[in-house]
């Protein structure tokens, strides 16, 4: 579930660029680091202006006055331990982002005398930061962590990360704090560390590379942040970021094997032989490998509790295999032309038997195509003859059909005449007068009929008479 406010969302699902008049003002510290240098380009892409305090020579911030409008970057110069110098960085500011951290301790001339420690970096400058802050009147701040903070982590550099944690909630309760997992990116120290030491003939792994991590895309990470300093209203969380994917430390060394198209020895390396190269490179100015990096690598990343994440400040984490060969691409021999070996003798024979084989099919394909094509030209041809055909017979039909309406249409016309010619008056009166005959003849029939029936009923009553009279003869004698 998000945890930005729905103005927040709303501002940012519609930016106004660059340059705007109310943008927030917001203090950098470690602008010029891996992450510094995105969290920037998302807060000058919009139109926000920041404050990017530095140490030694301003050139070294230069290249981050492009990221925003004209005169919405200030270049302060400050010292980690002069409170003043950090006091001037922060006032006036909206909110201050804490992104300073260092993977090895930092020495002097002299190998045995440590300039800063972890505790220094992490606990001491972080607490500075967030007091003076306060003291300044900034209403917010975040602080980035580790996702590896632990109190009793066997990592120094972890441990004092959490500490440095606890150093900025004392000193600025309201602070956000941000524990990125392991981020990769062009500048990386995962990936591109790998890409590193492919011409060095072996990679090393510590513990045979298991240690789980959950990388994260720096970009992400620093948009995440930005998220929340558009959002008033997020004060005091704590965000652990990862991405969705789970690696192996030796999966992603195989993983660059594959994008860069080297196959280098994969050194294993058990944690205390790890550590000892790690003491030997620590004697160096700036060194490539230290103990609590071998540490590091032999420990799991991953994000075991609930806290919000990206998802919660509507970013989607990015894949590491859509962003990764983009940066990869350099440690590949050919670059973007890819080096590939020729075939084998039997490799060639069975190519050239399978395009035989191919062509041997496209002839025969071919012929069966032309005897298809000559068939549709017969069948084209007989249609044709039975069209015309149809046609003559249908033109010697209509032509019978028309002669024949032609005659039945000039005997109608005769009988038309013929009736025309008929006077019908005449024949009127010729059939009242067969039915004026009919009538007297029906009156005359019924007369001799009446007159038959008297006739008849006399005969009855004399034949009535008779009998009677014969009876009584009879009866007499």
């Amino acid at each position: 579930m998000s945890v930005l406010s729905p103005v927040a969302k709303a501002a940012l699902r519609h930016p106004v660029g660059r340059v705007r008049g109310d943008g927030i003002t917001a203090t950098v510290f470690g602008s010029t680091g891996f992450l510094g240098r995105y969290v920037c380009a998302h807060l000058g892409l919009n139109g926000n202006g920041y404050v990017v305090p530095y140490r030694g020579d301003e050139t070294e911030v230069s290249h981050l006055r492009v990221s925003a409008d004209l005169g919405n970057v200030a270049q302060q110069p400050f010292h980690p331990r002069d409170r003043d110098s950090i006091f001037e960085a922060v006032e006036g500011s909206d909110i201050v982002i804490n992104l300073i951290g260092k993977h090895y301790q930092t020495k002097h001339i002299l190998p045995w005398w440590i300039n800063y420690t972890y505790d220094d970096v992490h606990v001491d400058v972080a607490r500075t930061i967030a007091e003076v802050a306060k003291e300044a009147g900034v209403p917010r701040m975040v602080h980035v962590s580790s996702l590896l903070a632990q109190p009793n982590s066997p990592s120094e550099w972890a441990a004092s990360k959490f500490r440095g944690e606890v150093a900025v909630r004392k000193a600025f309760p309201d602070a956000n704090i941000v524990r990125p997992s392991n981020m990769f990116g062009p500048e990386d120290r995962l990936l591109v560390w790998i890409g590193n030491r492919l011409n060095y003939g072996g990679v090393p792994v510590v513990d045979n590379g298991d240690a789980v991590i959950q990388p994260v895309f720096v970009n992400d990470v620093a948009k995440a942040i930005y998220h929340i300093t558009q959002d008033e209203t997020i004060q005091g969380k704590t965000f652990e970021f990862v991405g969705d994917e789970e690696f192996t430390y030796k999966e992603l060394a195989d993983y660059v094997f594959d994008i860069t198209k080297r196959n280098p020895r994969l050194v294993n390396l058990p944690l205390p032989v790890a550590q000892a190269i790690g003491y030997f490179c620590e004697q160096f100015p700036d060194p490539k490998f230290t103990r609590d990096w071998a540490t590091r690598l032999s420990l799991n990343e991953v994000k075991t509790s609930d806290l919000p994440g990206l998802r919660e400040l509507d970013v989607e984490p990015t894949p590491l295999e859509k962003e990764a060969p983009n940066f990869l691409l350099k440690f590949n021999p050919g670059g973007h032309f890819q080096e590939v070996s020729g075939f084998t003798a039997g490799q060639s024979e069975a190519i050239l038997q399978v395009m035989k084989d191919a062509m041997a099919d496209s002839l025969e394909a071919q012929s069966r195509i032309l005897a298809t094509k000559s068939e549709h030209v017969e069948l084209k041809a007989e249609l044709s003859e039975r069209v015309f055909n149809s046609t003559l017979k249908f033109d010697i039909a209509q032509r019978h059909s028309r002669e024949l309406l032609e005659r039945d249409f000039n005997t109608l016309k005769q009988d038309i005449r013929m009736l025309e010619k008929i006077d019908f008056d005449k024949i009127r009166m010729e059939i009242a007068e067969l039915e004026k005959k009919f009538l007297l003849q029906k009156q005359a029939e019924d007369e001799t009929l009446n007159e038959l029936r008297l006739s008849m009923e006399k005969v009855e009553k004399r034949m009535l008479q008779y009998a009677v009279g014969f009876a009584g003869t009879i009866m007499a004698v």
